[in-house]
Formats: structure tokens, sequence, C-alpha cells
């Protein structure tokens, strides 16, 4: 029997044609987004995990190469998950990862992930040696702060073995900026990758940590506006393209990297290095030999009209990402400010909208974890590039 999805403002469809259709969207608009790349560009993801975590999230060597494949990533920096069996000192999910990796024939990068409470530099230096080409710190998981004493130990490893190091700088942290230039200011040599765009405290570090070309940033982040802002922060030899697969999905996010550095005016060259160069260079423990102004050079300017749909959009995703119901109703409030017979050109963000809500509203009459995380996830990407396209046509 074919269940059916339906919405407060008149939408039904089937389960089976709700997923078809977030299916054919969402390859319509990777595809578009696709014919942004410039020629002989390569695709590098700084940000992706495997392993299994303690909050239920997976994802095996297998899962991630075929959505490498599915994407064309040629290569990917990966990392243990917040692995159940950790204890001591991440060692059993790094020799994991470490297998993995050198299994794939180069595809994958392995980081080693530290714990600072369990002897980090001997696990660094046992992991580096047996072809870990990075560092992974999860100050959130690993509730560690960043002050310089617990720190000082790890980026010298890193700046004397020539390997980046990769921060969690998301949400669920404190202001982190002061002890961050202080630490890279004393290692220089350390290449500093802030994760999910350092949106913890991005302005401070944009500002405070500006000229310093040993410190990049990634870029997964699920909103738009965190992407403009690191654009308008950042120089573009400071930005590595990032998905944080399996929570974020390499499609979505390279389109909205590339309708987004397309937006900003990034030249053919600039998005080549933000794909691959960038990462490629901070690999081999390099920093960037110069960095250009930021390719935003003020506030992205919106009609009311797109704010005012951008905004319920917005007002959805804690619900969504709850997985409560939208009792707001402001994903109707979108739709209708979409008015497409006056707005012709929103008709695609409409769409979007629609295909989110039908998925939405599937995922909650679930009983299953599985199903209710497909759906709710799908109309997550829906919304990412419903917001990705208000944002950038």
């Amino acid at each position: 029997m074919v269940r059916s999805a339906a919405i407060g403002f008149g939408l039904v469809a089937s389960e089976n044609d709700v997923l078809a259709r977030y299916r054919e969207l969402l390859d319509r608009h990777v595809t578009a987004a696709r014919q942004l790349l410039p020629d002989n560009a390569r695709m590098w993801d700084v940000h992706t995990h495997l392993g299994v975590d303690e909050d239920g999230m997976s994802q095996t060597p297998e899962q991630l190469l075929d959505e490498m494949s599915a994407a064309g990533v040629e290569r990917s920096f990966t990392f243990p998950l917040n692995d159940p069996d950790r204890v001591p000192g991440y060692r059993v999910p790094n020799d994991r990862v470490l297998a993995w990796a050198e299994a794939s024939e180069g595809r994958l990068v392995p980081f080693c992930r530290l714990d600072l409470t369990e002897d980090p530099i001997a696990e660094a230096n046992r992991c580096l040696d047996r072809g870990a080409q990075g560092i992974k710190l999860h100050p959130r998981a690993q509730k560690f702060d960043f002050g310089a004493r617990g720190l000082n130990p790890v980026f010298a490893v890193a700046a004397e073995r020539r390997v980046p190091i990769l921060i969690h700088a998301g949400r669920g942290l404190p202001a982190i900026a002061e002890d961050l230039r202080e630490l890279v200011e004393r290692h220089a040599g350390a290449q500093l990758i802030l994760a999910h765009a350092a949106i913890a405290d991005l302005q401070h570090i944009g500002r405070i940590l500006r000229d310093h070309p040993n410190v990049v940033y990634d870029t997964s982040v699920w909103g738009v506006t965190d992407l403009q802002a690191l654009l308008a922060t950042a120089a573009p030899e400071q930005i590595l393209w990032a998905s944080d697969a399996p929570y974020g999905m390499m499609q979505s996010a390279s389109l909205q990297m590339l309708r987004v550095g397309h937006h900003a005016g990034a030249s053919p060259e600039q998005l080549r290095g933000m794909f691959w160069g960038n990462a490629e260079r901070v690999a081999h423990g390099v920093p960037a030999a110069t960095l250009s102004r930021p390719l935003m050079d003020g506030p992205p300017r919106m009609t009311f009209q797109r704010l005012r749909i951008s905004d319920y959009m917005m007002t959805t995703m804690a619900l969504l990402w709850m997985r409560q119901p939208d009792m707001p109703g402001a994903l109707g409030l979108a739709l209708r400010a979409c008015d497409t017979e006056a707005s012709p050109e929103l008709a695609e963000v409409a769409e979007l909208i629609e295909t989110a809500s039908l998925l939405w509203a599937e995922g909650l009459t679930r009983d299953q974890p599985e199903q209710i995380t497909l759906y709710t996830r799908a109309a997550s990407r829906m919304l990412q590039v419903a917001l990705t396209l208000l944002h950038t046509s």
C-alpha cells in the first residue's frame, strides 16, 4: 500500500512520488550548478567522517567512496566519528581509518583524531608514522577548551611534521578567537583548518587572523548566509570546500559553494583553488604565498520579498531538526511569499519549498529512526537548495 503525505496548505503526494520528486529536483539543480565549475577543475572534500558515532550516525568507506564518485569528488580528508569504541585515545577508530584509507588508492587522505586527556602526542606520532596526513580535534565532543596549555604540544607536533590540524569550530563552543591567535602565532609552521567556516566566532576570528596565511576555513556549513559571511571575511586562498559527510551531502554542498562563489564574482582560478588547489597546498604544509581581498565586499542585497521567504524558511529549521511539525505554518508563508505570478523567477524556489513540506510531513508519520532521518534530511536539503537559489539568483 502506498502511503500519502499531506500538509496544512493543500499539498498531497504519495510516499513514492515525494521521494522521486526530491531526487529529481536535487539532480536537476546539482547538474545545473556543475556547469559553473571551471574547465579542468578538480574536487577535494576536506571534511568527511568514517565509522560510527555515538549519536547514531555512521558511514562506511564504501558509502563515502560511492558518494565521492556520484559527486565527482576525487579526494577527501577523512577521520573517525565520535566512536563509542574510542577509548583509549581513539586508537581503534584511528587504525580503522588508516586501513580504509590505505585500501582507497589515495582517494581517502586519513587524519588521526585525538583526545587531549589520553596521551594525544603519543597517539599523534603513532598515527603520523603509520601514514596519517593530518590531525582532527573536536573540542565540543571531547570537552576541552582552546587554551594554549593543552593545545601547544599538538600544534608543535603539527608544525614539526608539516601536517594540518582540522579543529571543529562550529556550534557548541565559547569564544575561541584569542586562544587561536596565540596558537597560530606561536606555531607558524602549523596549518590550521577551521571547520564549519569558524561560525562559532567567525567575525572575531576573521578580524584578528585576517593576515595569517597558515589559517584556512572549510565550507561545511548548512546556511548560505554563513558561507557568504565567510566569503566577505577570508581571502579566497583561505577557503577549502567541504561537505561534512555523512552529516552533510557532497552534491548539495558543491551546489551551494558553486552558486555562492560564482555569485560573489570568484574567478575560474579562484574556484579551482577553493575546490582543489588550496587543499592540496595545505596537505603539503604550505601556507598561501599571498592573500587576496575577500570576494564579497559587503552584505548581500535582497528585496523584502526574498528576505521574507528566507526568514520563514529559517524559522522552520529548528523545528525540522527536532522533528516537530510546522506549527507556525512558516513554510506555507514562505510559499505564499514567492508569489510566482508576479515573480516567475521564484518558481523553482517555490517548487523546492513544496517538496520540502511533503518530505517533512512524511517523516512525521514514520516510526523507524532511519526512515525519519531519511525524510527530514531530504527536506533539509531541499530547503538548503531553495535558500541558495534565493540568495544567488
